[in-house]
C-alpha cells in the first residue's frame, strides 16, 4: 500500500493510476491525514461475483434454495460466446459502443 500527498498525486496522476490498475492500493493524504483511498474496482467486482456464485452453489446443494431454470435465449448464447467472463456492466457498455 502506497501513500501519496495531494500535490504529488496531482503532478504524477498517470503513474498512480497505473499502480492502481496493477492492483496497488494508494492512500491519498492531506497534510498527513488520509482523506481518500484509490483501488481497482475490477478486482473487487470479479471476486464478489465468484463468491456469490460459490455461495449459491453451496445453498443449492444443501437444498436451501432452488435456482430458477429458464431456456437460454439466442442473445444469451451470443453474449457468452463473444464476451466470456465479463461483468454485465462491461457487456452492456460494449454492446452499445456504436450508440454514441
Amino acid at each position: 500500500m502506497k501513500t501519496v500527498g495531494i500535490r504529488e498525486l496531482k503532478n504524477e496522476l498517470s503513474r498512480y493510476i497505473r499502480l492502481v490498475k496493477e492492483g496497488e492500493t494508494v492512500l491519498v493524504t492531506d497534510r498527513g491525514t488520509v482523506v481518500a483511498e484509490l483501488r481497482s474496482t475490477e478486482k473487487k467486482i470479479t471476486v464478489e461475483h465468484k463468491n456469490t456464485r460459490i455461495v449459491l452453489e453451496k445453498m443449492e446443494k444443501s437444498g436451501e434454495v432452488k435456482r430458477a431454470k429458464r431456456q437460454q435465449s439466442i442473445v444469451d448464447t451470443l453474449i457468452q460466446k463473444n464476451y466470456p467472463n465479463l461483468p454485465w456492466k462491461q457487456i452492456y457498455k460494449k454492446t452499445r459502443e456504436d450508440r454514441v
